[in-house]
């Protein structure tokens, strides 16, 4: 029932954020980068992704213990290549979508980037939440009655809900969550959530 009644009390903070955020995005142009043939010539070239194709939007923290770990779930586990994920990467990944209220600017910033990627990329299919074990912004998140033990796995099923009212209905909104699988902490196993 609490996770019910926060819901209810996040959808009218969420609606107005929305709207908000739909009328700055409006009409948005991006100009193209002038001179880049020339500046080609004095650098290094690197690839870029062929025929990009977003399928799936991934949230996750910055912390630098787990970023070859997420990569690795998103490609093997879920089956997404290069070109097919928008990467959103932020510190405590998506704790600020279970906290709307709190930690307002975060979470706008988040639902502003998420409703862009969808808008942009009509392909996105799925959004993927994934929060992970002693995750060091949480030092700064509101504990909201969660108590001090796995606050980043129970926010997630809160975030899912939250997203869930802003994607459009074709779009699946997922939660994992990360957890060292040893005591060396050197590696990482990963746990479906929602």
């Amino acid at each position: 029932m609490g996770l019910v009644l926060s819901i209810e009390n996040n959808q009218n903070v969420c609606d107005n954020m929305i709207d908000c955020l739909r009328r700055e995005t409006d009409g948005a142009k991006v100009e193209p980068l002038q001179g880049s043939k020339e500046m080609a010539k004095k650098q290094t070239i690197y690839p870029a992704v062929e025929n990009p194709n977003a399928k799936a939007i991934v949230i996750y923290c910055i912390d630098l213990r787990y970023p070859i770990a997420f990569r690795l779930f998103v490609e093997k586990e879920l089956g997404y290549k290069e070109g097919q994920v928008v990467h959103i990467e932020i510190a405590g990944g998506p704790a600020a979508l279970a906290h709307p209220k709190d930690m307002k600017n975060r979470c706008r910033s988040m639902i502003r980037q998420i409703l862009f990627s969808c808008e942009h990329f009509k392909s996105i299919e799925r959004v993927i939440l994934i929060g992970h074990q002693d995750c060091a912004y949480y030092s700064v998140v509101p504990r909201n009655g969660n108590g001090e033990k796995d606050r980043e796995k129970k926010d997630l099923p809160i975030a899912v809900d939250l997203i869930g009212l802003i994607v459009p209905e074709k779009v699946v909104v997922q939660a994992y969550y990360a957890y060292f699988a040893d005591k060396k902490r050197t590696k990482i196993a990963f746990q479906q959530i929602v």
